[in-house]
C-alpha cells in the first residue's frame, strides 16, 4: 500500500505526504506562502541544521521536503523531525519579526 495525500491546514500551508519510492520511505513536503521571505533571512540554514540528513530536494510545487526511512530510524526517537510544521511556523514568525522590524499579525 502506498501513501499519496495532500492536505492543508487552516492558514493555507500545504502538506504532501507520500511514499514515492517504497512504502518504508515517507516523503513529507511543505508549501508555505512566506517561504521566500524565510529564505531571505536564513531559514534554509536553520532547516538544514534541524533536519540534516532527512532533507531532500523539494518535490515540484513545494518549498521544503524531508524523507523518513522507516527502516533506518535513529535509536533516539527524539531526533526524528516530527515537528516539521511547528519548526517552519516558528521560523517564519521569528525571522519575520526579528529581521523586518514588524510583528507577525496573522497566519
Amino acid at each position: 500500500m502506498s501513501i499519496d495525500q495532500t492536505v492543508s491546514d487552516f492558514d493555507g500551508v500545504l502538506f504532501h505526504i507520500s511514499t514515492p519510492e517504497t512504502k518504508t520511505k515517507i516523503l513529507i513536503s511543505i508549501q508555505i506562502r512566506c517561504f521566500k521571505d524565510l529564505v531571505r533571512y536564513g531559514a534554509e540554514q536553520v532547516l538544514q541544521r534541524e533536519y540534516g540528513h532527512y532533507v531532500v530536494a523539494p518535490e515540484p510545487g513545494f518549498d521544503f521536503s524531508v524523507m523518513i526511512d522507516l527502516e533506518n530510524l535513529p535509536v533516539d526517537k527524539g531526533k526524528l523531525p516530527w515537528n516539521m510544521r511547528c519548526d517552519v511556523r516558528w521560523s517564519c514568525d521569528y525571522w519575520l519579526t526579528e529581521n523586518t522590524q514588524r510583528p507577525v499579525t496573522t497566519w
